[in-house]
């Protein structure tokens, strides 16, 4: 299943429903051909993810019912990668 992102604010305020719009939309459309009653994880930037079932589609937006959401918390430590230049000769 595809993971979508849905800015905080393109949710209703009781977390039922969310919108997609723009260049996401056109890609669930479009691209991936998905139809009403596809479902999908869609995200929210805030570390909440829901199970989504697709309800609408139009030019510009797809409206999706949320079925189940679930929140990830921050991780507790963070992993630092470093990387050393190689020299050429």
């Amino acid at each position: 299943m595809n993971f979508f992102y849905a800015p905080p604010e393109n949710w209703k305020d009781d977390r039922s429903e969310v919108e997609i719009t723009d260049q996401e939309a056109i890609h669930i459309s479009k691209v991936l051909r998905n139809k009403v009653g596809d479902q999908t994880f869609v995200v929210d930037g805030i570390g909440n993810r829901s199970k989504c079932e697709i309800t609408e589609i139009s030019k510009k937006s797809v409206l999706l019912k949320v079925l189940e959401t679930s929140s990830q918390e921050e991780p507790t430590s963070k992993k630092i990668m470093a990387f050393g230049a190689i020299k050429k000769r």
